[in-house]
């Protein structure tokens, strides 16, 4: 590597991590004082700053400012005069990330691939005097970097085939670091909290489930109660209650409330009785009685597992209005596809499609345009009578009701196939 001096020139440069850890630091007397450990960075940035030279000699590990270094020639840091003053003890501090030992060979969360990948390397931006993490390695050549025989391979696989192995770096903006020090998890996590939540509920889960048990409790603690509830619909069952309980009950409470009735209560299923009780305790009224009354119906009849989320109108609303509650509801569109018309004691009396509406005049009632006989699921119905139903019918969602024919729930095609296939695998 060249020999880079500053902070008073202007020149950036790259460099990879593997390249300044165990560079012999030298004093400007030409005195060895010890090998580079670490590097400490502080996260808040989009590309981190190098705060910290944490070096290892006879004293053990001590730290250093960065800003003690003037600059680097191959394997050799060189410390500015009077640098040695700045030296001391070593004191490691919950807001400090350790590259090597935190980040270095650790899985990290590519935010932008939605996938996970390991840590081979990291890639440096030396700029006015400053040094910046900016990608992560996550390639095969980061791995023979480290080993010293990167240039042999190049060699080698030139002679072979014609061909180098190129460098795997993802921008550091793209990534989240899951650190097994529980004093840092919850800060680095946090830090890109919304760029986990722009990734789709399944990917998430996907994620989730290749994580061990500690990252994926730290990396689920720190989701949006949202992004929570809609990552928890994804995962296997043994898994949601593993990461219900790690957040505690109030945020637990939270992200049930948040979750569709019917997930709510398929979750609240797989609980211990007394933890179900404890978390409906701390839910508001309104939903605590609706999951009440779907957990008292009989296990996989409609009533227990419909939704109760669902589009309803008026037989006297305009298409106009019925389009302003389907917008208003913000609803998935399973459950927003139809719009289900019932009068003031929730008697269905018809239903609609969204396309019905769209093509509707604005001021025209409901009442006209909607289907007054419309296909019906029992609330007693059992999973094949329910799969024979949507077999026959094909709807993306069918509306149940009870004997006198008032409106109850919702079953989504999506809920249809999933209790069949539970049925087949049991």
């Amino acid at each position: 590597m060249n020999s880079t001096t500053y902070p008073d020139s202007v020149l950036r440069m790259f460099l990879f991590l593997s390249e300044v850890l165990d560079a012999r630091a030298v004093t400007p007397d030409g005195r060895h004082w010890g090998r580079v450990d670490d590097l400490i960075i502080v996260l808040g940035e989009m590309f981190p700053r190098v705060t910290t030279l944490v070096l290892t000699g006879r004293n053990g590990r001590m730290q250093m400012d960065w800003a003690g270094v003037e600059g680097l020639d191959g394997k050799e840091l060189r410390l500015r005069p009077r640098a040695e003053d700045m030296i001391r003890p070593f004191r490691p501090q919950p807001h400090h990330v350790q590259l090597r030992r935190e980040i270095l060979d650790k899985q990290i969360v590519d935010t932008h691939g939605a996938k996970l990948e390991r840590v081979n390397d990291l890639h440096l931006l030396v700029s006015d005097g400053e040094l910046r993490v900016v990608h992560v390695d996550v390639g095969f050549r980061g791995l023979v970097r480290r080993l010293g025989v990167a240039k042999f391979m190049d060699w080698l696989t030139d002679w072979l085939f014609s061909y180098q192995m190129a460098d795997h770096l993802v921008s550091w903006k793209f990534v989240q670091p899951l650190a097994s020090d529980p004093s840092v998890k919850a800060l680095k996590l946090n830090l890109t909290q919304r760029r986990l939540s722009d990734i789709h509920p399944s990917d998430l889960a996907d994620i989730m489930e290749d994580l061990d048990v500690h990252q994926r409790e730290a990396m689920f603690r720190t989701l949006d109660v949202e992004t929570a509830a809609e990552t928890l619909e994804e995962v296997d069952e043994k898994l949601q209650v593993q990461l219900l309980e790690a957040v505690g009950e109030e945020k637990a409470a939270d992200i049930l409330e948040e979750m569709a009735p019917d997930e709510a209560v398929d979750l609240l299923q797989e609980l211990p009785e007394q933890a179900a009780e404890n978390l409906m305790q701390d839910m508001e009224e309104e939903k605590r009685e609706e999951l009440q009354e779907l957990l008292s119906y009989e296990e996989n009849s409609a009533g227990a597992l419909m939704t109760t989320e669902y589009v309803q109108v008026a037989p006297t609303d305009s298409c106009a209005r019925a389009l302003e509650i389907v917008r208003a509801a913000d609803l998935p569109f399973e459950s927003s596809a139809y719009v289900y018309v019932a009068d003031a004691d929730e008697t269905l009396r018809g239903t609609l499609s969204l396309v019905d509406l769209l093509r509707a005049r604005p001021d025209c009632p409901v009442s006209e345009v909607m289907e007054t006989h419309p296909q019906t699921v029992p609330l007693d119905s059992g999973r094949r009578q329910i799969a024979a139903a949507f077999a026959k019918y094909d709807f993306l969602a069918l509306p149940v009701v009870d004997e006198d024919h008032h409106l109850r729930g919702l079953i989504t095609l999506k809920d249809a196939v999933t209790a069949v296939s539970k049925e087949f695998s049991e």
